[in-house]
């Protein structure tokens, strides 16, 4: 998996590329929560899962997890690329996080104008 985290000073960028799988999932998800988790204010998460390709049952519950365990450090999450599998997995992270603050779209302009007003 190749991913990246960009901070574009309004909002964190992560960039899920390449196959995800049980192996290489944590190792991000960590690397994420160490840029969310910084003092001062909660963070607007871009999350862009376009490229991605899931592999693995227990990706879904890994990602729910993460999303749980970094719910104050959070204001706004605004997520790209769910469609087939990736929107089952979406879904069940939406359900069992029971954040409000996500929401799932289809183009980038929507999901930055959602993110940053």
């Amino acid at each position: 998996m190749v991913s990246r985290i960009t901070d574009k000073g309004d909002y964190l960028h992560l960039v899920f590329d390449g196959e995800l799988n049980n192996d290489n999932i944590h190792d991000f998800l960590n690397e994420a929560a160490t840029m969310i988790r910084r003092p001062g204010n909660r963070v607007r998460l871009l999350s862009d899962f376009e490229t991605s390709i899931v592999v693995g049952g227990k990706v879904k519950n890994a990602v729910a997890e993460w999303v749980k365990e970094n719910t104050p450090f959070v204001k706004k999450s605004a997520v790209l690329g769910i469609k087939g599998f990736k929107y089952a997995m979406g879904q069940f992270v939406l359900r069992t996080s029971g954040r409000k603050n996500i929401r799932l779209f289809d183009s980038e302009k929507a999901a930055l104008e959602w993110l940053l007003e």
